[in-house]
């Protein structure tokens, strides 16, 4: 028993040794545990953080000449005592007018909500008289309460193109249990009514675009339609709620509506400026069944057919003599079919004719007792036994060669007729041919190129078939068949009776698929803010060789490419300064060097662009570069200085030239470098004014670009002597904020591990300043995830106030 105590004593003193043990290593394994989840799971990074306290409080709308205070917080997670180097300031940006409307660059900044027209109206709809036309459903534009207008005054504008049908439009303002008024724009009665209250007579919504805009307040709405007021009463209740929109009658196209407060400027990071836009696709599907109604269109199926007729001359002489008699004549065929007659008619290439008949001839089927016939094709030169043959329905056909055309109808159940008359003079310098066939009750006409060839008497069964036309002795591309219903009905817009049929043909053309390519490359430079001049010539002195030439000119690209100007030092270096307008403006230079675009061993190439400088010195370049980037012709033209400056270096000699040219510039302007046998020529909106004689220029890369100026620069076009161009359109955004100036302040501060610290800055704008929009920044940088090139940054931005 002594024993047994013994024992379970000795258990006792082992499980406290345990327990203490395990104590004593949880203790000492805990920060190594620690440890090892944050070198796992979260890696030692130190950062710092930057952001504004209070952003509800930063200034939005800004006025000149006044001091706008702000604060931002930076906290440091840093491990060690850090010096901090922070920056605050504000960059100024306009948005140009040249610009600005051309594009319509506010709307990019907008607040766009996306809403759907639906013609799901039976239960909500405005309208209580019957409808005029059926075919037309009712469409509305329910409103969008995820934006209802809280503001105690605002505008609305929108705009839409001359309806279609007799259409009625509603604009009404409701919120979610109440319609507060309704605007109605009846065209039908040449009327507009608030609240059904007749408040504008001779209404007339024929023009292109029709512009509306609500002025509205608590007690008041103001109406102006094409500038006209055509509303103005006063009304309780006229907020807080959304528009919606409801037409009968007529598709209005509306493609949205802005409701703003105060001003259409908006400011690109808020604002109360909210753009509503419409998803029409329902009201275009709407409308081309509307047109489906008035219009079909029908693709034309094409057929080969050998000739193998066998024609006894003596007995069908037509078949025989019919091409290019010298006087009018007619022939008798024993026939009542005129398919019969067509497909007779003799072939002298390759025994192949072509056939176009409708896909769904039966679609095409029509009684019109008075209609059209309109297309074009090729001019047939002279010479060519081509011919083109209109047959309407087996009742009557046309035929049409170079010389001569053929009016072919039944006269009696057994005979045909077939009048050859002589066609007008024709001159081979025609390139196309207008045909026209005129048809009523009583007499066919022939026009080619507006001029009458014949009038004929109309057959007893003329109407009420499809066209088809027939190509013998070659094969030509033809313009769709517009065949018109010439219905004084017809004329009546409004009117939806079924007018019109186009026969599209149908042609499968070979098709090839090639891979993407970058056809330029852009180069920017900058300018030493401290500076107020620049050479216009510090892009083309210090020339530099090729490397590993040896290693180049293996690669295809370079094969076959003359190199005699490569490696060619200038013998003098020139100095041409102009004046820097403003420092923040880039040149830009962009090089068109991809294997589509250089210039290798051609006799005769060009390049040519558009643009219209907006701000800055106004100096725009063109020239030729070689393939390792030294220039060889480049010529600058100088808006602000009404000159021309010219620079080329052809391996031996340096030339510089200057010429005065008046260059307007409030206008847009075409430069173009070309090369014709080894002369060089300059041409300014498609003048020439320079030329350079027998350069020896043949391999490069043409370059495009601006110093120091804002430009909306259009497509570039690059022609070489083998017929090929290359149209390069540039990936601009025109509605890019243009930068124009930068006003900063440094500071330094240090910061503790885990420190935070709240600091103000501030800016004012001088009334001096034309500016559009500010980006008030602040940059910092120290920390352990940033460098001087690459600071922390945010900002907010503000826009002018001038009210």
């Amino acid at each position: 028993m002594n024993r047994n105590v013994r024992t379970d004593r000795d258990k006792d003193i082992l499980y406290n040794v345990l327990i203490i043990a395990m104590i004593i290593g949880f203790v000492i394994a805990l920060p190594l545990s620690i440890n090892f989840r944050k070198t796992l799971y979260e890696p030692n990074a130190p950062f710092t953080e930057l952001f504004f306290d209070k952003p509800d409080d930063l200034p939005n709308w800004i006025k000149t000449d006044k001091v706008y205070p702000f604060s931002f917080h930076v906290k440091s997670n840093e491990d060690e005592i850090k010096k901090f180097t922070y920056k605050f300031g504000v960059e100024l940006y306009q948005l140009y007018t040249e610009i600005e409307s051309k594009y319509h660059c506010l709307n990019k900044y907008r607040d766009t909500t996306y809403i759907e027209y639906t013609n799901e109206t039976e239960n909500i709809s405005l309208f209580f008289q019957p409808k005029l036309f059926k075919p037309i459903q009712n469409l509305a534009v329910l409103p969008e309460f995820s934006k209802t207008i809280n503001w105690t005054s605002f505008y609305m504008e929108t705009a839409f193109s001359p309806t279609r049908g007799m259409g009625i439009l509603k604009i009404y303002f409701r919120d979610e249990k109440d319609i507060k008024y309704i605007v109605t724009f009846d065209e039908q009665k040449k009327q507009i009514l608030f609240n059904n209250k007749i408040t504008y007579r001779s209404l007339d919504l024929k023009r292109d675009n029709n512009k509306i805009k609500f002025d509205t307040d608590e007690h008041n709405l103001k109406v102006i339609l094409n500038g006209i007021i055509v509303v103005d009463e006063q009304f309780e209740n006229l907020t807080h709620g959304q528009f919606g929109f409801e037409s009968q009658d007529g598709y209005f196209g509306i493609s949205g509506f802005t409701v703003y407060k105060e001003t259409l400027y908006p400011i690109p990071d808020t604002g109360e400026v909210w753009q509503f836009r419409l998803n029409d696709n329902y009201m275009h599907q709407r409308i081309a069944e509307l047109k489906s109604i008035k219009t079909k269109t029908i693709s034309l199926d094409r057929t080969s057919k050998l000739y193998n007729q066998t024609v006894d001359c003596e007995i069908e002489p037509f078949y025989c003599q019919y091409y290019d008699l010298p006087n009018d004549i007619s022939f008798f065929v024993d026939t009542h079919n005129i398919t019969e007659v067509i497909d007779k008619i003799p072939v002298t290439r390759g025994n192949l004719a072509y056939n176009f008949f409708p896909s769904a001839y039966e679609k095409t089927n029509n009684d019109w007792s008075a209609f059209e016939i309109n297309f074009s094709h090729a001019q047939i030169m002279e010479g060519n036994p081509m011919t083109n043959i209109i047959n309407f329905a087996d009742k009557w056909s046309i035929m049409m060669t170079r010389n001569n055309s053929y009016f072919i109808r039944p006269i009696n159940a057994t005979t045909i007729q077939i009048d050859e008359i002589k066609n007008p003079q024709k001159s081979n310098e025609t390139r196309v041919e207008f045909i026209s066939i005129k048809v009523d009750s009583e007499k066919i006409r022939l026009f080619l190129n507006d001029i009458e060839v014949f009038t004929r008497d109309t057959p007893y069964d003329y109407t009420n078939g499809f066209v088809e036309l027939d190509q013998k002795n070659g094969y030509m591309v033809f313009s769709p068949i517009e065949l018109s219903n010439n219905d004084t009905e017809c004329s009546d817009p409004y009117s939806l009776k079924f007018c019109k049929i186009f026969y599209e043909p149908y042609f499968r053309g070979p098709t090839r698929q090639i891979e993407p390519e970058e056809d330029y490359e852009i180069q920017y430079y900058s300018y030493d803010p401290n500076n107020n001049q620049m050479n216009i010539f510090e892009y083309t002195t210090g020339y530099k060789e090729v490397d590993n030439l040896s290693i180049l000119m293996n690669d295809s690209f370079f094969t076959g490419i003359d190199i005699s100007v490569l490696n060619k030092t200038p013998t003098v270096k020139h100095t041409l300064n102009y004046p820097i307008y403003n420092p923040l403006i880039k040149d830009r230079r962009i090089i068109m060097n991809s294997l589509s675009t250089r210039i290798a061993n051609a006799t005769n190439f060009s390049v040519e662009y558009s643009y219209e400088s907006i701000e800055g010195v106004r100096v725009m370049e063109i020239g030729l570069q070689d393939f390792a980037g030294n220039e060889i012709v480049s010529i600058y033209a100088m808006e602000n200085q009404d000159k021309i400056v010219v620079y080329c270096y052809d391996g031996k000699e340096t030339i510089i030239d200057e010429m005065p040219v008046f260059i307007n510039n409030s206008e847009g302007h075409t430069l173009k470098l070309e090369f014709i046998e080894g002369n060089g020529y300059f041409q300014l909106d498609r003048k020439t004014i320079y030329q350079l004689n027998k350069t020896k220029v043949k391999d490069g890369f043409f370059f495009v670009g601006s110093r120091n100026t804002y430009v909306e620069m259009n497509g570039i076009v690059i022609r070489k002597d083998n017929g090929y161009y290359n149209q390069i359109s540039l990936s601009d955004d025109p509605c890019e904020l243009k930068l124009i100036s930068r006003f900063e302040e440094e500071k330094i501060l240090r910061l503790s591990p885990d420190e935070t610290v709240s600091l103000s800055g501030n800016f004012e704008i001088l009334n001096s300043t034309d500016f559009d929009y500010g980006k008030v920044f602040v940059e910092l940088y120290g920390s352990s995830q940033t460098n001087e090139s690459n600071p922390l940054e945010i900002h907010f931005w503000v826009m002018r106030d001038d009210t």
